[in-house]
């Protein structure tokens, strides 16, 4: 995992005031959470994931909100 932001370069969970991070991060777990369980769409779940954990934002099976940044 990613210890730092590699777009601002602040460590997680903090970033810089214009870094766009803490909106893509969520925007993507605001779609992760609708998608639910829907079969069809397993494979952008998983996506939508990978980035969430990649940028200290997925903890323990959900979305840590804590870690918003800025």
């Amino acid at each position: 995992m990613e210890q730092t932001c590699r777009f601002c370069g602040q460590a997680y969970p903090d970033h810089d005031e214009d870094c766009r991070v803490p909106g893509d991060m969520e925007r993507f777990a605001r779609i992760h959470a609708l998608l639910g369980n829907r079969p069809d769409k397993h494979y952008l779940r998983s996506n939508l994931k990978r980035y969430l954990v990649a940028f200290g934002r997925w903890e323990g099976g959900q979305v840590n909100s804590a870690t918003s940044g800025a």
